[in-house]
């Protein structure tokens, strides 16, 4: 029978009245069926209790089992009782006394039978009536308790206490009652200890039922039925030690949470904690050592432990009410004083302080503090809990407490971190960073999980057991996982406790406007982090399942089935009620699995299709959206990460110190060395890794929404358009009719209108309305004609969908809008994507187009101009991007060009040069022209032209290229002077991008003019001067082509002011036109060579007037010049004869000092054939002016250092060849200005070079041409003299410069080698005299100028010279231009005694005379004395002896002879002779005095008596010193050990004899033996000096002198000799000890007497 509800009807399915008549029957039928047995009453009751309790154990029950089990549960399925809804309650209740029905239900009440218990409850008035139930309804329920029957027990407590919710005081006042539920609660934590037991589980639920119930209008309201349950279930003492107590409470907490009545049970278990603290002050001996020991009283606590992670909304509300006791003490905030006071005490110390000036008798420890307790929970509570995150809000506002503002005191940060310092709170405070983490894991972790709620309707549902019911929404997950990483980045964030951040600057992730709000100590709870609908859903579920379980028609078969905990025993007795019902039900029909998803599309969609397609595209678009959304914050995250990534690890300088012990035992250790070790050490930046760590839980979040499956909509929506697109394109197949093309087109331009960024950054949109389009635009717009124009306007409207549209874009469809389209693409190259334009050129095939249609001039020329605009739009630098545009835009460009060529060549040249002159084309628009003229275009990045379609050859005739010539000159020269930025920097910074391919261009004209005209005129064979004619036309046609770009120009005839073709930085570019200009020159010299004469207006002459006359300009810029220079070298200007115009203009640049023209030009003149230019038919005249200006121009560049060092100038071996030039042609007037230009402009020291070094060859050519030194086989200079002392002139003019170097002597020997080579032949001897006493006058010059330690090389190196050269012609030349030339008598004394000696050298076979030496001497007047003085000194014999005679000549008689002899005797006795030479030359005054002394005796009758002996006696004094061996000075040479005589043993020996014959021809009476006699009377002194003169024989060192000896001691002796016979001894003397000294033969020729005899007397 179907003892439940009728839930449509809302009544009882069965009457009630049955219900109570079964309800008696069935107690009447248990007291028959048991308590008939001797076991009746109470014990029989309790042995049935036991004997079930064996059933269970055996295998079988039973009867009186199986009956009694069966009588509890239709006990328990039936309803008699009024509860439920309203509607179905009785109209009254009757009463168990009174009811004469009722008589075995009373009867089972009176044996205290449970089920007549349980029965009264739900039938009589003792379940509906306070008073009935508190005066019997209370022992009957004590006794259902006690005999373990607490389903029954539960079902009266539901039943009957919301009766009492209005007057609680009935049931909570009730000691009985109070014991009874004790009892109840005790029972089953006796069953299941610390876990809820089923009944527990089922109170729970009946209180959140009442709770619900109570809420509602009509109810006594939720804080009475809270008030209620609360002071119930702690009216014990250890309440809170019971775990049934505190699992009902926790769900009486949340209850009240949920309701926002929380406030009613903090109350509550404040005051329960102010009493507990008040039974704790008592304290005995053992409590106050245990307060002592633990430093502070142990505090009461309604939760066991550091924190309660089971029942958490318990702990919530208690920690909520201990948290007052802080705060109304004053405790915390005297304890954070504390710690603010002074950062050295611990919490332990501050809490110690506070005690003692609160004067606070009951403290607890410093573990009881709440920012631990806070943190304890929070750390135990589960993950899913939803208090957690308040918990959590808890904790952060004691940590991130901030007391300077309340308390007044100096600002020190946070003061949660001082609460955290000791080792084991640091661990407390990592546990809770780790915490963090894994709570945010774990919300992470819930959002990338798909809810899976499975229902019966799905395959397989019937396998699960399970009823899976998610509480906490995907949003709720989300913005759970936000606050828990904020919360972790609050804890990690050091900064946020000491110091004040500024909120607004902190990272997104920390939340800042929360953050301030923590700062503020706003004691909000966090309400939007708990999911109250998700509470108020779990209450509802709990009643639900309560009344499920009460209206069932089945229930478990007994009170004592298998427990179940908690939810999980609701659900499940859920579950069996909802598949109890569904087995009742009639069965569902088999849905149809063949069904379409949508219904097929109607043929007439077409009328509505863009409507219907819109709809679906925006199904489709919304879809694109969000993914897009989702791709660019996980790019944004990605970057952020990426970023942040680096800093992760930091390097921080660390240092360790180790201690190394030694391992010997032996020795006494004074202690482990210490080492310590400094090092870098990485350090992870925990700011960093918690951003990373946040951003790396954003990602995933990403992810784990982009893994959701699209709704259903999303396919059908795409379905349906596909569906629609396939029915219009079949129906057009069928039937091609307007209306459906119509519809077609605007279909295709809708599609193209959804292509948004989204729609084609998501694939599936992309890859759907690709599809879509590209078939729409096979069939309806590409074979279109019409389409073409709206189609390219929709794809320039639209760059982002072009590359959809292009494929059906064919412009060719239509050639008449071909030119407008070709125009309107052209003009959007410059604005719009050059990928975009690129493609859409493409789809213009020109060279088809021109081919078929044939267009006129006209429409071509317009074509041209827009491709030209496109060009221009493009700009000189095309982008990478539109590289391939410009390339396809060219290409076009040539097929136009090429298309009837020449017809638009001219259009296209100004075309291209207006656009590069304005800067606006690129330089690869020249390939255009160049590929059109087959020529090599220049292969350029911007340009590469296909290989396919290549124009045809075409070509210019001769007029076209002339004109375009004169052309192109006149629009660069307008170009050059008509723009200001041309006139200061020329036309290259212009011109610079196409100037290589504008120079391929003027190749091509040139060479193409040059070879016509060239053929022309060899062909035609014209006369000379038409020939000369047409060279200097062609040459003037190609100056003018290039004049604008390579040469000086004026401005205006107004102004001398010139501007320049290019600057400095443009040489390289000048270099091109120049190298093209040279060689076109070139190449006309090429062509014209062999039939142009050697002299005239040949092109190599022309260029080199035009170079004169254009480049060589005052300021014209060195860099202009060396691009020339260099250029200009490479032609053949061996072949150039110049003239005398052509060399005088390098004079000219030299005299205007253009220095490096003049470096060029002589350049070029090292490369020419001088030889064949002078031996070519000149007239005299014209012969001589040009080796005139040769000359100087040799001298110009010869001084040139860098010329003459280039190995290819050619000026060096010119200068070689020049001394063989017939320079004695040269007039002496030329000579001397040349030489003064030598002298002016070269340096001196250049004469002491080496001969063959080359800044000295233009002295070997001016000695060449002075002909001083004749070469072989050249004519006599007749005016040789003259440039001969203009060449010395110059040349002891460089030498006086630098006399000091070395190689000064050696220049000037050489010197005298040359005039002593110079041919001088033909003049008579006076006049080669006197020319070479003039040069040596001139040479000797340099002597004068020098300084002494200078002049001494000099000196010694022309007595060198001299000495080598004693058959000199200039020996007496030399001795005249000595007396002439030198100013210093010791130059004199010596030049002119090497001379005398070197002339007497030179007459060795022949007797020589003295005169020719007497007549060349010249003593110099003003100077004698010092000169004969410096004679004496050195001494210089032959010059004094030479003077004797001169003097003798000029003072003639006895008187002159006696002055003469005087100065001889004082000369003598100043006199000693220092070398050979000068030891011979001595015997010259010997001769001289003895002559003059006999001449003196003889005729001088006025001579004194005693004068003759006294002159003798002066000559032997002189003689004495000459003749001894040994020194007789001094007290050694008194004593005969002077030292040995420096004179040779020939010129002692000649002077003992000397001396010898004259001391003995001095008489004993003073007189002189003058006249022959026979005997001989000898002095002392005499014989002595004859007697030592004879012991000379017996002397080895005078051994081979023995005959000389012999000879002179028989003169002597012999009485016949006289004085006057002493220049016979001395002859004999020279003939026998100097027979080979020339100077000494006048001794021998006047050593006769007679001959001095016979010598006239004046």
């Amino acid at each position: 029978m179907h003892w439940g509800f009728d839930l449509d009807k809302a009544t009882l399915v069965l009457d009630h009245a049955t219900h109570i008549e079964v309800a008696l029957l069935l107690i009447e039928a248990y007291q028959h069926a048991l308590l008939g047995k001797p076991y009746a009453g109470l014990v029989n009751e309790g042995i049935k209790q036991v004997s079930y309790l064996g059933s269970l154990i055996r295998s079988t029950a039973s009867p009186e089992q199986l009956f009694h089990s069966w009588a509890w549960g239709l006990a328990f399925k039936l309803r008699p009782q009024v509860l439920g809804p309203q509607s179905c309650t009785t109209k009254f209740v009757p009463d168990l006394k009174s009811d004469a029905e009722l008589h075995h239900l009373l009867t089972a009440v009176e044996a205290r039978i449970p089920l007549g218990c349980f029965l009264a409850f739900t039938i009589t008035s003792i379940g509906y009536s306070v008073d009935k139930f508190c005066s019997d309804g209370i022992p009957l329920l004590a006794l259902l308790v006690e005999t373990r029957n607490k389903k029954a027990a539960i079902l009266v407590l539901a039943q009957t206490l919301p009766l009492f919710y209005s007057c609680p005081s009935y049931l909570l006042k009730n000691q009985r009652f109070m014991q009874t539920m004790q009892m109840f609660l005790q029972h089953e934590g006796w069953t299941r200890q610390s876990d809820p037991g089923s009944n527990t589980s089922l109170l729970a639920a009946i209180i959140q039922t009442h709770i619900v119930k109570n809420a509602e209008p009509g109810g006594v309201g939720v804080a009475a039925v809270l008030d209620f349950w609360a002071n119930l279930l702690t009216a014990g003492s250890v309440w809170h030690r019971d775990p049934q107590i505190c699992h009902l409470l926790d769900h009486v907490c949340q209850a009240a949470f949920c309701y926002h009545m929380g406030d009613v049970l903090v109350k509550i278990f404040s005051q329960l904690h102010k009493i507990s603290l008040g039974c704790h002050g008592d304290k005995g001996l053992i409590s106050s050592l245990m307060s002592w020991v633990v430093t502070g009283n142990i505090s009461p606590s309604f939760i066991e432990g550091d924190s309660n992670g089971k029942n958490v909304w318990l702990a919530w509300t208690a920690l909520n009410a201990e948290a007052l006791f802080e705060e109304s003490s004053q405790l915390r905030k005297f304890v954070e004083m504390e710690l603010q006071k002074d950062l050295r005490i611990s919490a332990d110390q501050a809490l110690k302080v506070a005690q003692s000036r609160l004067k606070l008798q009951y403290v607890p420890t410093a573990q009881r503090l709440m920012i631990y307790r806070w943190l304890h929970q929070a750390l135990a509570t589960p993950l899913e809990h939803p208090l957690l995150p308040l918990i959590w809000q808890k904790f952060f506002l004691l940590y991130l407490h901030r007391p300077d503002k309340e308390n007044g005191l100096p600002y020190g940060g946070a003061i949660g971190w001082r609460f955290f310092k000791s080792s084991v709170q640091k661990a407390l405070l990592e546990n809770a960073k780790e915490r963090l983490g894994q709570i945010a894991e774990y919300h992470l972790k819930a959002l990338k999980a798909r809810p899976t709620t499975v229902c019966q309707d799905e395959p397989g549902a019937e396998d699960v057991d399970d009823f899976v019911v998610i509480f906490v929404s995907h949003d709720q997950h989300n913005r759970l996982f936000q606050i828990f990483r904020t919360f972790k980045c609050w804890l990690d964030y050091d900064d946020l406790q000491k110091t004040d951040p500024y909120p607004p600057s902190l990272p997104a992730n920390f939340d800042s406007s929360r953050l301030v709000r923590v700062f503020n100590n706003e004691q909000d709870l966090w309400l939007e982090f708990v999911d109250m609908n998700a509470l108020h859903e779990h209450s509802i579920l709990a009643q639900e399942a309560w009344l499920s379980l009460w209206f069932a028609s089945r229930v478990l078969n007994t009170a004592h089935n298998s427990p179940t905990t908690g939810l999980e025993s609701v659900q499940t007795m859920v579950q069996s009620f909802l598949q109890d019902h569904k087995v009742q039900q009639s069965p569902l029909p088999f849905p149809n699995r063949h069904r379409a998803p949508l219904q097929p599309v109607s043929p007439a969609c077409h009328l509505k299709a863009d409507k219907l397609v819109c709809m679906d595209l925006q199904v489709l678009t919304h879809q694109a959206e969000s993914a897009a959304r989702r791709e660019a914050q996980q790019a944004t995250l990605d970057s952020d990460f990426l970023e942040y990534l680096p800093n992760l690890y930091f390097n921080k300088d660390s240092q360790v110190m180790l201690k190394l012990r030694c391992n010997q035992t032996e020795q006494l250790c004074t202690g482990p060395a210490k080492i310590t070790l400094k090092f870098a050490e990485a350090h992870r930046d925990k700011h960093v890794a918690e951003r990373l760590q946040v951003m790396g839980g954003e990602i995933e979040r990403l992810q784990a929404e982009a893994c959701n499956t699209p709704t259903h909509a999303v396919p059908a929506a795409a379905v349906h358009t596909e569906n629609i697109i396939t029915a219009l394109i079949n129906s057009h197949k069928n039937q091609h009719s307007s209306k459906v093309q119509e519809v077609g087109e605007m279909l295709f331009y809708l599609l193209t209108d959804f292509v948004t960024d989204e729609t084609r950054r998501y694939p599936p949109t992309r890859q759907f309305l690709s599809s879509c389009i590209a078939i729409l635009g096979q069939v309806f717009i590409a074979p279109v004609e019409s389409c073409c124009s709206r189609l390219l306007e929709t794809m320039l409207a639209k760059r982002c969908i072009c590359t959809l549209l292009s494929p059906h874009f064919e412009p060719n469809v239509a050639p008449t809008h071909f030119p407008q389209m070709l125009n309107r693409v052209a003009r959007c190259a410059a604005t719009e994507s050059g990928d975009t334009i690129f493609m859409l050129l493409t789809k213009f095939r020109v060279a088809q187009w021109l081919s078929s249609t044939q267009p006129p001039l006209v429409l071509r020329q317009k074509i041209v101009e827009d491709m030209h605009g496109a060009l221009c739009s493009l700009g000189p630098k095309p982008t990478r991007a539109k590289e391939a545009l410009f390339g396809l835009l060219c290409q076009q460009w040539q097929h136009v060009l090429t298309f009837q060529f020449p017809d638009l060549y001219g259009d296209s040249l100004k075309l291209l040069l207006n656009g590069c002159a304005e800067q606006i084309l690129s330089p690869g628009c020249w390939n255009v022209l160049l590929n059109s003229l087959c020529l090599n275009p220049i292969a350029s990045e911007t340009s590469k032209p296909s290989s396919l379609d290549q124009p045809a050859p075409a070509k210019l005739s001769h007029a076209q290229v002339k004109e375009t010539v004169k052309w192109l000159s006149t629009f660069f020269r307008s170009q050059r002077l008509d723009l200001n930025e041309a006139l200061s920097f020329g036309l290259y910074p212009m011109w610079k991008p196409h100037l290589e391919s504008l120079n391929n261009f003027y190749q091509f004209l040139t060479q193409s003019m040059i070879r016509v005209e060239a053929d022309t005129l060899l062909n035609s064979k014209p006369e000379r001067p038409a020939l000369l004619a047409g060279v200097q036309s062609l040459y003037a046609s190609l100056i003018t082509l290039f004049e604008p770009w390579i040469l000086p120009l004026e401005v205006d005839n107004k102004s001398s002011s010139c501007t320049y073709p290019w600057i400095s930085n443009d040489v390289e570019l000048a270099v091109m036109m120049v190298r093209l200009f040279t060689q076109c020159v070139g190449l006309i010299h090429e062509l014209f060579k062999s039939v142009l004469p050697a002299v005239g207006p040949s092109p190599l002459r022309l260029l080199w007037s035009s170079y004169c006359r254009d480049i060589t300009k005052v300021g014209v810029p060195e860099h202009i010049l060396a691009v020339f220079h260099e250029q200009l070298k490479l032609l053949p200007w061996a072949n150039l004869h110049l003239d005398i115009a052509a060399l005088e203009s390098i004079m000219l640049a030299e005299h205007e000092e253009w220095h490096s023209s003049v470096l060029f030009l002589g350049w070029l003149i090292g490369q020419m054939h001088w030889e064949e230019i002078i031996g070519a038919e000149f007239s005299p005249l014209h012969a001589r002016s040009l080796l005139c200006v040769l000359l100087h121009v040799l001298a110009i560049l010869a001084k040139e250092s860098s010329l003459l060092e280039s190995p290819d100038s050619g000026l060096d071996l010119l200068l070689s060849r020049a001394r063989t030039f017939p320079w004695h042609n040269v007039d002496i007037t030329t000579y001397k200005m040349v030489s003064d230009y030598v002298s002016a402009h070269y340096p001196a020291n250049m004469v002491l070079c080496l001969p063959e070094e080359p800044r000295a060859q233009i002295l070997h050519v001016l000695k060449a041409a002075s002909g001083i030194l004749a070469q072989h086989g050249t004519i006599a200079h007749k005016d040789a003299a003259e440039k001969s002392l203009i060449y010395l002139e110059l040349m002891v003019k460089m030498l006086s410069q630098d006399l000091s170097h070395q190689s000064v002597a050696f220049v000037l020997t050489d010197m005298l080698e040359s005039i002593q080579g110079m041919d001088i032949l033909g003049l008579p001897p006076e006049a080669q005299f006197t020319v070479q006493a003039n040069l040596l006058t001139e040479l000797l010059s340099l002597l004068n100028q020098a300084r002494p330690d200078q002049a001494k090389p000099l000196e010694k190196a022309l007595g060198a010279w001299f000495d080598s050269h004693p058959c000199s012609p200039l020996v007496l030349p030399a001795l005249s231009a000595a007396g002439r030339a030198l100013a210093s008598i010791q130059h004199l004394a010596t030049m002119t005694e090497a001379c005398i000696a070197d002339f007497f050298i030179a007459h060795c076979q022949t007797i020589p005379t003295w005169e020719p030496v007497l007549a060349t001497l010249r003593v110099p007047e003003l100077t004698q004395e010092d000169f004969l003085q410096e004679c004496v000194s050195r001494p210089a014999p032959l010059t004094l002896y030479a003077h004797v005679l001169q003097r003798r000549k000029e003072q003639p008689g006895v008187k002159g002879d006696a002055l003469v002899l005087h100065q001889l005797m004082h000369w003598m006795q100043q006199a000693f002779p220092k070398t050979e030479q000068q030891e011979s030359s001595m015997l010259l005054w010997w001769h001289v005095a003895q002559h003059l002394l006999s001449l003196q005796l003889q005729h001088n009758q006025l001579l004194p008596r005693g004068e003759g002996a006294h002159i003798m006696l002066g000559l032997v004094k002189v003689l004495l010193p000459l003749a001894e061996d040994k020194a007789s000075g001094g007290i050694l040479g008194a004593i005969g050990l002077g030292r040995r005589s420096p004179l040779s043993q020939r010129f002692r020996l000649a002077a003992r004899c000397t001396l010898t014959y004259l001391m003995t021809r001095q008489l004993p009476d003073e007189s002189l033996h003058l006249v022959p006699t026979s005997t001989l009377q000898l002095m002392p002194q005499a014989a002595q000096a004859l007697s030592s003169l004879e012991n000379l024989l017996s002397n080895k060192q005078y051994q081979e002198f023995q005959g000389v000896i012999e000879y002179v001691c028989w003169f002597i002796k012999e009485p016949k000799h006289t004085l006057h016979d002493a220049n016979t001894l001395l002859a004999s003397l020279v003939d026998m000890l100097y027979p080979k000294t020339v100077h000494l033969a006048v001794v021998c020729m006047r050593a006769e007497p007679t001959v001095l005899a016979c010598q006239p007397q004046s």
